[in-house]
């Protein structure tokens, strides 16, 4: 099964090259954007032209390995006409207005997950590329994993059938140095703080499962209810526990448990089941059951296909926004899609806050 689905999920190098690399600046140099940074400069679709960080020292440092430009603030970045494209990678409430910025240069952009803090931001970046017909790509990588890409190949191929319902559990203890920046080059605190951050573990961490089982399945949530404990001493303005219930479109139900602070455990497991059979996803697993033959398997009996487990799918998203960017290929990845996330996240949260069901996708207020 494994092997099949390889053959036809997998590109060949080649064809996921552009003939001109696109050239891009990376504005935002902590953890995650140094992170970003290792896939770009190692990618043959885009090139590294410059580096842009509010503490100085660590862009030239940067800079100076990576042998390009260090610019002085964003609005030199924005007015080198080197570049074609910006990658945003700062801390959350200020990616909407510096994703704006970008556009309003005339660049594409790149933006890191959630891309924004609330839906009326979103609309507003979304609202801006289509003004000026440029592209907004946001970094739900995870949709390029062997893992997901073999789920919805499965749900595609009729192993499921009609939903019923969806369960996700992710939790993963992190403690306070993760707050406090501990994985930073520099200490920083925006992640305890909703003002900056949006909220804890639902908007940093879980907001990938809320967008990669729409994307896998094809479901989109109707209704939400959420219930949000009593977070931990050191979280007074965001939260490490999340329990929710999603109601789709079709009827079928999706229900959440997420936790930072659940010691001693790792869990990533999201279940999806309908009238033909099971599938359950973690990391670099996925295990099915189907009463139906799938691609020559028997049916009535669980299946495993152990997928790698590796950053190979940030390589691939940076691959299709280039395809995208040179070719015009579709985005795997849609704003809009990303946008459909946030909706999601904000109905969770005015849930748990009024302790009623709220309809997803209501006027965007912020949170």
């Amino acid at each position: 099964m494994l092997r099949f689905l390889n053959r036809i999920l997998s590109k060949k190098p080649e064809e996921a090259r552009v003939e001109i690399p696109v050239q891009i600046a990376v504005i935002g140099l902590g953890a995650m954007g140094q992170r970003n940074l290792r896939h770009i400069k190692k990618s043959h679709n885009f090139r590294l032209v410059g580096v842009q960080d509010l503490r100085r020292e660590v862009a030239e440092t940067i800079a100076r390995s990576s042998r390009v430009k260090a610019y002085d603030d964003i609005d030199s970045c924005l007015d080198d006409s080197e570049s074609e494209a910006i990658f945003v990678c700062t801390p959350h409430h200020l990616l909407a207005d510096m994703g704006l910025k970008v556009l309003e240069s005339g660049k594409h952009l790149l933006i890191e997950k959630p891309m924004a803090m609330n839906t009326r931001s979103a609309d507003t970046l979304i609202e801006s590329s289509r003004e000026r017909d440029l592209l907004i790509s946001v970094n739900y990588s995870r949709v390029f994993t062997d893992a997901l890409r073999s789920a919805r190949h499965l749900i595609e191929s009729g192993a499921v059938g009609n939903l019923i319902g969806v369960e996700t559990r992710w939790n993963g203890y992190k403690s306070i140095g993760y707050y406090y920046g501990s994985r930073s080059p520099v200490p920083d605190d925006w992640r305890l703080n909703k003002s900056k951050s949006g909220g804890g573990m639902l908007m940093m961490t879980t907001c990938h499962a809320l967008h990669y089982v729409p994307h896998i399945t094809g479901a989109r949530a109707k209704t939400a209810s959420a219930l949000i404990p009593s977070s931990s001493p050191f979280l007074t303005d965001i939260e490490d526990t999340v329990q929710g219930i999603l109601k789709f479109e079709d009827g079928a139900v999706w229900t959440i448990l997420t936790s930072s602070s659940q010691r001693g455990t790792q869990i990533n497991d999201t279940t999806i089941w309908g009238g033909n059979g099971t599938i359950v996803v973690n990391n670099d697993r996925v295990r099915y059951y189907s009463t139906r033959i799938i691609n020559g398997k028997r049916p009535g009996i669980w299946h495993v296909n152990k997928t790698p487990d590796s950053e190979i799918y940030f390589d691939r998203w940076l691959d299709n926004t280039a395809l995208a960017i040179r070719q015009g290929r579709p985005l795997e990845i849609s704003p809009e899609s990303a946008r459909e996330t946030l909706a999601v996240i904000e109905a969770l949260y005015r849930s748990a806050g009024s302790r009623s069901l709220v309809t997803v996708g209501r006027t965007s207020t912020d949170i």
